[in-house]
């Protein structure tokens, strides 16, 4: 067996929380809507052999953890916002005033 086919054999697939991440880098970079982006983190989730003895409640508060950090992208993008129109506001655009 060439290195080559060692190397891709021994290659493991993304554990879920990285994918989880993927999903969350998605969504900030406007790849996916929210809706989309909590129905691939679910179906990862769900997927997952590591999760698969998770009791509902365990698997809710996985999802809630997610759903947080895309709410957290949520509030730093309207944070943003403002604060750009803040600054748009003081832009010396005024000044002739």
């Amino acid at each position: 067996m060439s290195e080559t086919e060692q190397s891709v054999n021994n290659e493991q697939p993304p554990l879920t929380p990285q994918l989880c991440i993927g999903i969350l880098q998605d969504y900030a970079n406007g790849h996916l809507l929210k809706v989309a982006a909590v129905k691939s983190i679910l179906a990862a989730l769900h997927e997952s052999s590591a999760y698969e003895d998770f009791l509902p409640h365990q698997i809710n508060s996985t999802m809630g953890m997610y759903i947080s950090m895309l709410d957290q992208h949520n509030g730093g993008q309207r944070i943003v916002a403002v604060q750009g129109k803040r600054f748009g506001d003081h832009d010396g655009s005024d000044a002739g005033e």
